[in-house]
């Protein structure tokens, strides 16, 4: 009988974002996918390369600005728009996240964001929303998985033993801040 008790127990340990039970074989599928999605690095970097020269051209003064104003390295914002938008200002994720720094309409809002799609206002509410981020969780990797996962989300994985630094979108934008932006 408690050999059965144990063995249901362990198998209903694991609770997603959204408080629902998953077994430990789905912690691991979700972890995986979270630690090693494919990115064709071979197609995505000249992509970020364009994109960087793009931003250099475009809104680098915004985002000098909008770090500086928040004691943020502007390559860290960089390279999240990098990551997040290539650049475009139009971007839409599935999701609904828009713009450059890829906001989403509520966080926009809650960041004094009135036009999403302007570059001053989405790098604005990006910037905002990251140094939130940061003083919260008091970590750059796990404030840049929250960046891209959501805070609830990112705490929630945190229980589970989610390790922020193999995180693929942490581990792109270092990858990206490093051996393309390099502004020092």
């Amino acid at each position: 009988m408690f050999l059965v008790f144990l063995t249901v127990t362990i198998c209903f340990l694991a609770i997603d974002c959204n408080a629902s039970v998953i077994s430990i074989s789905e912690e691991k599928k979700l972890f995986s996918y979270l630690y090693h999605r494919n990115v064709d690095m071979d197609k995505w970097i000249p992509r970020a390369r364009k994109a960087l020269c793009k931003i250099r051209n475009r809104y680098d003064l915004i985002i000098e600005r909008e770090a500086k104003k928040r004691g943020l390295d502007p390559d860290d914002v960089t390279a999240i728009i990098i990551m997040e938008s290539l650049g475009k200002k139009w971007a839409v994720s599935r999701k609904g996240a828009c713009g450059l720094m890829q906001l989403m309409p509520g966080t926009a809002r809650d960041m004094g964001v009135r036009n999403i799609f302007d570059p001053d206002q989405n790098i604005m509410g990006g910037t905002k929303y990251f140094k939130k981020l940061l003083d919260e969780f008091g970590n750059f990797d796990t404030a840049l998985a929250a960046y891209n996962l959501g805070p609830e989300r990112t705490k929630n994985y945190l229980e589970l033993g989610f390790n922020p630094s193999k995180f693929f979108f942490v581990k792109i934008i270092k990858m990206v801040k490093k051996d393309l932006i390099l502004r020092k």
